[in-house]
């Protein structure tokens, strides 16, 4: 049975979960670099408080999406996602990762068992896509993994589309694979990849008036307007925060539903929002890291895409 909202502690953390009437729906702990997988009700509201700084995941598919960073940023050097035992060689899809102003060599960790299990070099302003199978002498699913890059990257969950008749469990799906939100942070180059290979319409949205920079070619965008942007890897400055849809689905039948139903919609604003808090290493002798962002309790609206929470200590 899938249990699709994996709570991750950051540091030793102490969580309950309460639902919109108060009520308590459970209370446990977690040591740092350890994670628990819990079924929740969709369509309900929970209150979630922390001792410690925490990460919420709550879709586990094939689907694509962005994955924050522990610093709060979509492009950062920590991150911790789920990922496959098994991937489908038929199917395009895996971990994109993406370089932003330096080269930068990235290393993968399974989380259960500390053990290092990928390295890669990523080239600035460039892109690799990668399918790094965990440590299991089962097929459990979902292993837990750790991306961690000595220089800024950005990861994404990339699945550019299959034709109907894919086995969905290992990356295929009879649709499309859904709807997936990006803010970027104001006056920061950020390299940004939409999905080729596939049918898709990805906008950026801007709050107020923003001049928008895309691979060299500068753009008025007023406020409340969008500005559609192509497939492929691009170079994305703007003088305030803007917000990036992509939606996607594959390029046979062109005309179908999408494989997920709801999508969080994160404010522009998040994309500067950052805090600084230590985190602890996953493996002995490594350096700690500065974490990022933080909340002494948050409302999670359980929806079905990836959504991280970060608490900062819980006051009594």
């Amino acid at each position: 049975m899938r249990r699709p909202y994996r709570f991750r502690a950051l540091e030793d953390s102490q969580i309950k979960i309460m639902d919109s009437s108060g009520t308590t729906v459970k209370v446990f702990k977690l040591a740092a670099n350890t994670y628990k997988d819990i079924a929740l009700k969709s369509f309900k509201v929970y209150h979630v408080t922390s001792t410690g700084n925490i990460e919420i995941q709550s879709y586990y598919g094939v689907r694509t999406r962005y994955i924050p960073s522990i610093t709060g940023s979509y492009i950062g050097t920590t991150f911790y996602t789920t990922s496959n035992n098994v991937w489908n060689p038929l199917i395009s899809h895996g971990f994109m990762l993406i370089g932003q102003g330096e080269d930068a060599k990235v290393t993968i960790y399974d989380v259960e068992y500390k053990k290092k299990i990928f390295e890669t070099k990523v080239p600035a302003k460039g892109k690799v896509l990668i399918t790094p199978k965990a440590v299991r002498m089962r097929l459990l699913p979902y292993p837990e993994i750790l991306i961690k890059s000595d220089k800024p990257i950005m990861v994404c969950h990339v699945h550019h589309g299959a034709e109907p008749g894919t086995s969905s469990h290992i990356g295929g799906g009879d649709y499309g694979t859904g709807v997936v939100y990006l803010p970027i942070k104001a006056n920061q180059p950020t390299m940004v990849y939409v999905p080729v290979n596939c049918t898709s319409e990805s906008y950026i949205f801007a709050y107020k008036d923003t001049n928008v920079i895309i691979d060299g070619l500068q753009i008025r965008l007023e406020a409340d307007h969008y500005l559609p942007i192509q497939q492929g890897l691009h170079e994305i400055t703007s003088d305030a925060d803007v917000l990036i849809q992509i939606t996607h689905w594959p390029n046979i039948p062109a005309f179908q539903g999408l494989y997920d139903f709801s999508s969080i919609i994160p404010a522009v604003q998040m994309a500067g929002v950052k805090k600084n808090v230590k985190a602890i290493p996953l493996v002995r002798g490594e350096s700690s890291y500065t974490l990022y962002g933080g909340i002494a309790a948050a409302i999670v609206a359980l929806v079905a895409i990836a959504f991280f929470l970060r608490s900062r200590r819980a006051r009594s």
